[in-house]
């Protein structure tokens, strides 16, 4: 049976990253993004940031974002 994620909730624990740079720390990062569910080998997350993110190049699969 699916599982309901109230996203709005989870985004509501969450702080809005504000001037997001290559050298963001880690912990920075995870104060923004919430992990809804577990996929695969992989995951759902959802945050918040502005600013500008380092590259990522993923080798062992793709990477889909949706931007609201």
């Amino acid at each position: 049976m699916p599982q309901v994620i109230d996203i709005q909730k989870e985004m509501d624990t969450r702080t809005f990253l504000e001037g997001r740079h290559v050298d963001t720390p880690p912990e920075e990062l995870e104060a923004a993004f919430a992990t809804l569910a577990r996929y695969r080998d992989g995951g759902i997350f959802a945050g918040g940031f502005s600013g500008v993110s380092r590259w990522e190049r993923h080798r062992n699969g793709d990477e889909i974002v949706h931007v609201l």
